[in-house]
């Protein structure tokens, strides 16, 4: 892929294809990168699969600037085969079937990609990737939750008020 103008692809390479577009890596405070649509899609299942991973362990599956920023950075570590958006497509709907989450067009990842990113919460994990191949043709996540007795914790915790009644 060529780059237009002054711009190219930030993770330019033989696997770059389609038209360059803008991604928000972070929204407060922005931080936007051009990417080729390939690449840009490669991000995105990348997020996709850390947010069921995140689901899978109870926890909320919000992409706050931390994992967003996480997730452009390994990939910028990477070249990526032209199956791997069909093989991620396959993985995320294998996951979410299992999580009992339905998909639809519209379905939760992208109602989570529309709401501005929130900030990390109190229970601390470790995300390490799982990459098969070179050039990458599936992505993984094996996530460890580093506050185990927070996220065993179901329901919201009562307040002092409530505990003296």
């Amino acid at each position: 892929m060529i780059g237009i103008g002054n711009f190219s692809c930030s993770h330019l390479g033989l696997d770059c294809s389609g038209r360059l577009e803008r991604e928000h890596i972070t929204y407060d405070p922005p931080k936007i990168v051009i990417l080729c649509a390939f690449h840009n899609q490669v991000v995105n299942r990348i997020r996709r699969i850390l947010a069921l991973r995140l689901k899978e362990q109870h926890l909320r599956g919000r992409l706050h600037n931390l994992n967003r920023e996480l997730c452009y950075d390994l990939m910028c570590k990477f070249r990526f085969s032209s199956a791997f958006l069909g093989n991620m497509d396959k993985a995320c709907e294998n996951v979410a079937a299992h999580l009992g989450l339905v998909s639809s067009r519209l379905d939760w990842y992208e109602r989570l990609r529309s709401r501005p990113a929130v900030q990390p919460g109190s229970i601390r994990v470790r995300r390490k990737p799982i990459v098969v191949g070179d050039p990458v043709m599936l992505w993984d996540w094996e996530i460890t939750v580093l506050d185990s007795a927070q996220a065993k914790r179901k329901g919201p915790r009562r307040t002092r008020e409530a505990k003296r009644c």
